[in-house]
Order: structure tokens, then C-alpha cells, then sequence
């Protein structure tokens, strides 16, 4: 039971920081080429990256097979999406414009912090009965 469950939160964090890492670089090029406003980039940078997250999560963390994936387990999934999404805006307003710094700094609360809310969320509510033999 163990070895589930570790299997599981080693499945989640790397999809996550493959996620994560793709929101970064797409968050980063955009400002680094002046291609969009640090809020525009993050908002690109979270929808390429929701798209994988969906998928590894539901279909290769939590293992939900295509007749297990419901209307619902979508939903709630771009419900924690769409927290993260706020979470991450308030990463990049607070260091932007409350402590004016470089908004580049962002990237260590996005990258920290905003995973560890989402994956309390996805396995205790959106992938609940996926967890309920771990």
C-alpha cells in the first residue's frame, strides 16, 4: 500500500514539474522577448501547461481508465485549474506590483508553493475514489 501511494506522489510531482516547467519557460520566453504583459504570459504559459497537466494527471497519476473519466472529474479538475491559475496571478501581482520587483521572481512561488495547494486538492477531492485504497 505503501509503494502506491509513494508510486502515486512521484507520478504527480513529475508530471507536475514537467507542468510547471513548461508554464515557466513559456512564462519566461514571453517576457524575456517582450512578447506579452507578465499577467498575458502567465495566462499562456498556464493554458499550455493545463493541457498536459490533465492529461498525465487523470490518465497516468491517477490511472482513470476512459470509462472512469466523467463530466464531473473534468469540472472539479478545471475548478483546481482555474485556483491554481488565481493563485499564480496573485504570485505575479504581489511581487510585481506590491513589491516592484522583476516580475521573473514569481517563478519560485508558482513553481513552489501554488503545486503543493493543487495537489492537496486533486487527490482529496477531484481524484478522490482513484486514492481510496491508497
Amino acid at each position: 500500500m505503501k509503494y502506491v501511494i509513494l508510486k502515486r506522489i512521484s507520478k504527480f510531482f513529475s508530471i507536475g514539474l514537467l507542468a510547471t516547467f513548461i508554464h515557466i519557460s513559456v512564462y519566461s520566453c514571453a517576457l524575456s522577448f517582450e512578447l506579452a504583459s507578465a499577467q498575458k504570459a502567465n495566462f499562456v504559459g498556464f493554458v499550455i501547461a493545463f493541457i498536459f497537466s490533465f492529461v498525465g494527471q487523470t490518465f497516468i497519476t491517477f490511472e482513470l481508465k476512459k470509462s472512469e473519466f466523467t463530466a464531473t472529474v473534468f469540472i472539479k479538475f478545471c475548478s483546481i485549474a482555474i485556483l491554481g491559475y488565481l493563485i499564480n496571478a496573485f504570485w505575479v501581482y504581489c511581487i510585481k506590483e506590491v513589491l516592484s520587483l522583476n516580475p521573473q521572481w514569481a517563478v519560485v512561488a508558482i513553481a513552489v508553493l501554488t503545486p503543493a495547494v493543487t495537489f492537496l486538492f486533486l487527490s482529496k477531492w477531484v481524484y478522490k475514489e482513484a486514492t481510496v485504497n491508497d
